[in-house]
């Protein structure tokens, strides 16, 4: 069962930035790391080197703040924070528009 935003709404931290749909609530971007390493991929956990993860400027084109993202991979920090419960599951899909770039 899909929960609408109004149920959802009970369970996320939204912010000023934050938009509701019909099912889910659009988060927003706090920041955007690019991630320049490969990791170790154990039996028990998978190790990133931090010092692979290089921030990505927010800069601003005609009075509008952006980040231009290359090709790559990238480790997004939203405004927003959630509190799933121990029976639920939450789910993340990013835009459309982040498959296309």
């Amino acid at each position: 069962m899909l929960l609408n935003s109004n149920q959802i709404s009970n369970y996320i931290k939204e912010s000023d930035f934050s938009k509701r749909a019909q099912i889910g609530i659009d988060l927003s971007v706090c920041k955007i790391e690019q991630i320049n390493v490969g990791s170790t991929v154990r039996r028990d956990k998978t190790e990133i080197d931090p010092a692979g993860y290089v921030e990505v400027p927010l800069i601003n084109v005609d009075d509008i703040e952006l980040w231009i993202l290359e090709k790559g991979i990238y480790s997004v920090t939203f405004n927003e924070g959630i509190n799933v419960p121990n029976d639920c599951a939450a789910k993340i899909t990013h835009r459309s528009s982040l498959y296309r770039t």
